[in-house]
């Protein structure tokens, strides 16, 4: 990868529209015991999973240039895995992209089902 520049950039937007979209939703649904789901509940939970994966993706080459450059300034650049990983820096990232995204795959159909089954179910309150 040449520039992480975009990376960094794209990471930056993810975590404040995470933080912005909680902040509102906390401003917004201030003092409620109980939880509705409006569409502009859901819109605002949307946005801080859409932020979170995107700063969360994002920093895998902005760790991984770190780790490198560290590793390359403090001599260990003869190391078997660290040349690969310097002459393999895209490949690196595509595969532990690949791996969250077949996770994110797999688990999201799951949440997102037990999420909309916990809304219908109340409360219960537990006894001493």
């Amino acid at each position: 990868m040449t520039s992480i520049r975009p990376f960094a950039i794209a990471c930056g937007i993810g975590f404040v529209s995470m933080l912005g979209a909680t902040i509102t939703g906390s401003v917004i649904y201030r003092g409620e015991t109980e939880v509705r789901w409006t569409p502009l509940r859901i819109g605002l939970a949307s946005l801080v999973l859409i932020g979170f994966l995107v700063f969360v993706y994002m920093l895998v080459p902005l760790l991984l240039r770190g780790f490198l450059q560290a590793q390359v300034r403090i001599g260990n650049t003869e190391l078997p895995l660290v040349r690969w990983l310097l002459s393999h820096e895209r490949t690196a990232c595509f595969a532990v992209w690949t791996v969250w995204t077949l996770g994110l795959a797999i688990g999201l159909p799951f949440a997102i089902h037990d999420w909309s089954q916990s809304s219908d179910v109340p409360a219960q309150e537990q006894g001493p």
